[in-house]
């Protein structure tokens, strides 16, 4: 945890010396009930997106994540999106720009649907 974030990293090496390394961050939110409780749910899903990202596979939904009440998408959906966005290379002020956002989790259910689709398409491409 770095000041008032949680960062996570992850490495994918071959044997022929090539690797692929992404740092994924998310903001840590005031006011929960267990800080390391928080942290640590945030890195969990950090990884696991990462993961998910790095290898171009799809996850399950996970059931049993709150949703925000502001009307956007959850911490994880969140991560995910941020997760790949770093993973294809693209471009995180004009990703925001496009879905006319100042944050990822303000993205509505239908543009984190095709938000996530884009990504992963161009994520698999770039895998090829």
């Amino acid at each position: 945890m770095l000041g008032d974030s949680v960062s996570v990293s992850s490495q994918i090496s071959h044997s022929s010396g090539q690797w692929i390394r992404q740092t994924a961050k998310t903001i840590v939110q005031n006011g929960g009930k267990n800080l390391m409780q928080d942290v640590g749910s945030m890195s969990t899903y950090l990884k696991r997106y990462q993961a998910q990202s790095m290898w171009a596979i799809s996850g399950d939904d996970d059931t049993d994540a709150q949703e925000i009440t502001t009307g956007g998408i959850d911490e994880r959906k969140a991560a995910h999106i941020d997760a790949l966005i770093v993973s294809t290379n693209s471009n995180k002020t004009a990703f925001l720009q496009l879905y006319k956002v100042k944050d990822i989790k303000e993205l509505s259910e239908d543009s984190y649907s095709k938000a996530l689709k884009q990504l992963q398409q161009k994520k698999a491409k770039q895998v090829k």
